[in-house]
């Protein structure tokens, strides 16, 4: 298993690098693929994009359609796709804290001289808690957009998703495949600040794009929803019905649902910020 996951890295890095990323290893040992901007003048409009993937075999294997034919088609917009060995389905016996994961993404961006551009953060499902961690890091001076898939980071002090994650005795795809492997039970169970990890919607003071599946095995989606309507009333949220978790991953509608909606909300804070 652990062989045909390192087969999946190793094609992804090649996909990665075809369509003109390149791999980054920061002194805490963050790993990370960059794709500047093809055209530099046109990209001052554009905010770079900071990408954190959720549990997956392989890591961000499994979101590559996505990114290149959904979420991040332009050419002319920096991108960055962050790995999390600790969730990948791989051999990891020393995962990165919180504290060397946000110290690794500030350091790349200073090495881009991108810390202080107006950024645009995506996570999905536990990408949600590693955007959640910059936030509440304040080393980011200017998050200036957050779109949150699936995220598991809001309500998580309520028991679903621990319960429903590492507890649920019923097994589906997303156990079998992702809570029941050695090393994500290994981070979740000994190495992961669950407590530090919520996110409190009134702590982002920047426009939000949320996505929720209406079957989600993982969170509780009615509960989040209803937190986002009552303390997040001006985040646009998408509830996709009739769908369970992480089905947006392999949805070629649901990419274009939410990129238009990315580009709107972009569009709008570039004209605030010009007035």
């Amino acid at each position: 298993v652990y062989l045909l996951v390192y087969g999946m890295k190793i094609v992804g890095g090649i996909l990665l690098r075809v369509m003109g990323f390149h791999r980054i290893v920061t002194s805490t040992g963050l790993v990370a693929w960059h794709r500047p901007a093809k055209n530099n003048e046109s990209s001052s409009s554009l905010m770079p994009m900071l990408f954190f993937h959720g549990i997956a075999p392989g890591g961000f294997f499994l979101y590559l359609p996505m990114l290149f034919f959904g979420l991040a088609t332009e050419r002319d917009r920096p991108v960055f796709v962050f790995e999390n060995r600790s969730i990948s389905c791989a051999l990891d016996f020393y995962p990165l804290t919180e504290q060397q994961t946000v110290d690794g993404v500030v350091e790349i961006l200073e090495s881009y001289k991108m810390d202080q551009a107006n950024l645009s953060l995506v996570g999905h499902s536990f990408g949600s808690c590693v955007v959640t961690w910059m936030i509440m890091s304040k080393r980011l001076k200017n998050i200036k957009h957050v779109v949150l898939i699936d995220p598991v980071a809001i309500l998580l002090s309520e028991p679903d998703v621990m319960v429903n994650f590492l507890y649920a005795e019923e097994l589906d795809k997303i156990r079998m495949v992702a809570s029941s492997e050695l090393f994500t039970e290994y981070y979740l169970r000994r190495h992961f600040a669950w407590y530090n990890s919520e996110l409190w919607l009134e702590d982002v003071d920047c426009p939000m794009l949320i996505g929720l599946s209406e079957n989600d095995e993982i969170i509780n989606s009615k509960k989040v929803k209803q937190e986002v309507e009552r303390h997040a009333k001006s985040a646009k949220l998408v509830y996709w019905k009739d769908v369970g978790h992480g089905a947006c991953i392999q949805s070629p509608a649901k990419w274009k649902e939410m990129k238009e909606l990315m580009l709107e909300q972009e569009l709008e804070i570039l004209r605030q910020n010009r007035c």
